[in-house]
Protein backbone atom coordinates (compact mmCIF):
# COMPACT_ATOMS: atom_id res chain seq x y z
CA UNK A 1 0.00 0.00 0.00
CA UNK A 2 1.34 3.80 -1.20
CA UNK A 3 1.07 6.07 2.22
CA UNK A 4 1.75 9.65 2.65
CA UNK A 5 4.35 10.78 5.73
CA UNK A 6 5.12 14.00 6.93
CA UNK A 7 2.91 17.02 7.68
CA UNK A 8 4.08 19.33 4.91
CA UNK A 9 6.61 17.44 2.92
CA UNK A 10 4.09 14.62 2.39
CA UNK A 11 6.75 11.66 1.50
CA UNK A 12 5.33 9.16 -0.48
CA UNK A 13 6.41 5.45 0.89
CA UNK A 14 5.44 2.26 0.66
CA UNK A 15 3.91 0.61 3.82
CA UNK A 16 4.33 -3.56 3.58
CA UNK A 17 3.34 -5.80 6.07
CA UNK A 18 3.17 -9.55 6.21
CA UNK A 19 2.01 -12.14 8.87
CA UNK A 20 4.42 -13.75 10.85
CA UNK A 21 4.12 -17.40 12.17
CA UNK A 22 2.60 -17.75 15.81
CA UNK A 23 5.88 -18.70 17.23
CA UNK A 24 7.71 -15.87 16.32
CA UNK A 25 4.82 -13.51 17.37
CA UNK A 26 4.89 -15.14 20.90
CA UNK A 27 8.72 -15.04 20.89
CA UNK A 28 8.16 -11.26 20.28
CA UNK A 29 5.14 -10.92 22.92
CA UNK A 30 7.83 -12.51 25.55
CA UNK A 31 10.66 -10.49 24.34
CA UNK A 32 8.25 -6.97 24.37
CA UNK A 33 7.36 -8.22 27.85
CA UNK A 34 10.70 -8.55 29.06
CA UNK A 35 11.90 -5.55 27.89
CA UNK A 36 9.07 -3.08 29.19
CA UNK A 37 10.37 -3.19 32.60
CA UNK A 38 7.41 -2.76 34.45
CA UNK A 39 4.65 -1.34 32.17
CA UNK A 40 2.89 -3.84 29.96
CA UNK A 41 2.27 -3.14 26.46
CA UNK A 42 -0.66 -2.47 25.41
CA UNK A 43 -3.42 -4.67 23.30
CA UNK A 44 -2.71 -3.50 20.00
CA UNK A 45 1.26 -3.17 20.35
CA UNK A 46 1.20 -6.76 21.25
CA UNK A 47 -1.54 -7.43 18.54
CA UNK A 48 1.44 -5.94 15.87
CA UNK A 49 3.74 -8.57 17.08
CA UNK A 50 2.06 -10.74 14.28
CA UNK A 51 3.31 -8.79 11.91
CA UNK A 52 6.71 -7.95 9.81
CA UNK A 53 6.23 -3.97 8.67
CA UNK A 54 8.38 -2.67 6.71
CA UNK A 55 8.28 1.36 4.89
CA UNK A 56 10.36 2.02 1.88
CA UNK A 57 10.56 4.36 -0.28
CA UNK A 58 11.60 1.65 -3.30
CA UNK A 59 9.26 1.99 -5.95
CA UNK A 60 6.82 -1.15 -6.62
CA UNK A 61 8.66 -1.91 -9.77
CA UNK A 62 12.11 -1.68 -8.51
CA UNK A 63 11.53 -4.26 -5.94
CA UNK A 64 9.52 -6.74 -4.47
CA UNK A 65 8.09 -7.22 -1.01
CA UNK A 66 10.35 -10.71 -1.02
CA UNK A 67 12.99 -9.27 -2.23
CA UNK A 68 12.40 -6.46 0.40
CA UNK A 69 12.47 -8.65 2.78
CA UNK A 70 15.44 -10.50 1.65
CA UNK A 71 17.34 -7.14 1.67
CA UNK A 72 16.17 -5.88 5.00
CA UNK A 73 17.08 -9.52 6.40
CA UNK A 74 20.68 -8.67 5.59
CA UNK A 75 21.00 -5.21 6.67
CA UNK A 76 19.81 -6.39 10.18
CA UNK A 77 22.27 -8.59 9.97
CA UNK A 78 25.34 -6.17 9.58
CA UNK A 79 23.36 -3.92 12.18
CA UNK A 80 23.78 -6.87 14.95
CA UNK A 81 27.27 -7.30 13.96
CA UNK A 82 28.21 -3.51 13.99
CA UNK A 83 26.14 -3.24 17.38
CA UNK A 84 28.48 -6.14 18.84
CA UNK A 85 31.52 -4.50 17.77
CA UNK A 86 31.01 -1.69 19.16
CA UNK A 87 30.20 -3.27 22.80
Amino acid sequence: MEVLLNHTERTRVRLLAAPVDAEIANLRRMRANKETKGHNPSKAVLELMDWTIFITNIPTDKATFKEILGICGLRWRLEVIFKVAWE
